[in-house]
């Protein structure tokens, strides 16, 4: 895949969460089904930071999962607008890469090895994931979800 490819499928991936988000109860972030279980808030931050802190890993090559922390937030409204945040940043990072880039393998501290792209494909995984999750947690605070993947 060259970076446009990968752009336009994240671009994609992204759309559809949040037009999830978008018809979310905005009242319903702490809703999480069983006390256990992540909270909706809490899953799009970990959306977001998962994302922060890989793309600051394969693009910068640093690792140090302390160095990146969420923003404080007590809404829902500020965790989208930190996964937006997010996203613009791994966009910057993609603007500057090129196919030798993307193609560049890279360890992660976890062991994992694969070129840039597989895991910037791994977000997009990760997120569809998480984004079915966030369906649920939707559908059992009475949201009626309406045209996510027009």
């Amino acid at each position: 895949m060259n970076p446009d490819e990968i752009v336009a499928l994240l671009h994609r991936t992204r759309e559809i969460t949040l037009r999830l988000l978008e018809q979310f109860p905005k009242d319903k972030g702490d809703f999480r089904p069983r006390g256990e279980l992540r909270s909706a808030m809490q899953i799009i931050i970990h959306i977001a930071l998962s994302e922060d802190r890989l793309t600051r890993g394969l693009f910068s090559n640093r690792w140090d999962v302390e160095e990146v922390q969420p923003p404080l937030i007590d809404r829902i409204e500020g965790a989208i607008a930190y996964l937006q945040k997010t996203r613009e940043t791994t966009l910057a990072w993609l603007e500057k890469a090129d196919n030798s880039a993307l193609n560049r393998r890279v360890k992660t501290p976890r062991g994992r090895v694969g070129s840039i792209a597989y895991f910037l494909l791994s977000l997009n995984e990760h997120e569809a994931h998480h984004r079915g999750q966030l369906t649920v947690y939707a559908r059992l605070c009475g949201a009626k979800l309406h045209n996510l993947y027009s």
